[in-house]
């Protein structure tokens, strides 16, 4: 396994690492989801790039991509309490409020986090189990 991990880490597969805290253990406060619908003013091109700047450099924001579907953009950010968060969101919209056609925000309660890499066999051994419990 160390041999693996060495090699994954040479052709920089794995570029790092993340300690996966509990959040209810250390009191993470507000975890939100939020999904936004852009708009497309002249210089979209322009204020995109300040938003996903702005969501670079914030450290209350974890994941942040752009989606396609009925809706353009999902992140998610932990915040210490709900005054943080409600300050956060309007501000959000304010800055960005000329390229969102519609935002959505999500407390969530949280039962499972964490990135996890898997094979096809711990995929296949997994669904298999599920369908006899079936």
């Amino acid at each position: 396994m160390g041999k693996r991990i060495a090699r994954l880490e040479r052709n920089k597969i794995i570029t790092g690492y993340t300690a996966i805290v509990d959040m209810k253990l250390v009191n993470m406060g507000i975890p939100r989801l939020v999904t936004v619908k852009l708009s497309s003013p002249k210089d979209f091109v322009q204020r995109l790039s300040e938003m996903k700047d702005y969501l670079a450099d914030a450290p209350f924001c974890d994941f942040s991509a752009r989606s396609n579907g009925s809706f353009d953009w999902i992140e998610l950010k932990f915040l210490k309490n709900i005054e943080q968060a409600n300050a956060e969101a309007d501000l959000y919209r304010t800055w960005f409020g000329d390229i969102i056609e519609d935002y959505q925000s999500y407390d969530l309660d949280v039962y499972k986090f964490g990135w996890h890499l898997f094979e096809e066999k711990d995929f296949q051994a997994f669904m298999q189990y599920m369908k006899k419990k079936i």
